[in-house]
């Protein structure tokens, strides 16, 4: 009866052992694709009766590709 439960915890640790270790830049895809679906429900959810001037000013930075980070030269 003890060999039962040694080979049972043998089975499982092979099991586990089979397993494909995550990498780095899978992870990083994942996390990607998860918050492009954050992003796409957020702008669904946005109320575009509520924008302010300086959210108008925003968007229309980002559709000429500025933001805060890139200077105007």
């Amino acid at each position: 009866m003890g060999h039962s439960a040694e080979l049972c915890s043998k089975s499982i640790l092979h099991e586990c052992n089979k397993k494909k270790p995550i990498t780095e830049a899978e992870k990083q895809e994942k996390v990607q694709r998860q918050l492009l679906i954050l992003s796409t429900e957020l702008s669904q959810a946005r109320d575009e009766n509520k924008r302010t001037h300086k959210d108008i000013i925003h968007s229309e930075n980002m559709r000429q590709g500025q933001d805060k980070y890139k200077c105007q030269i």
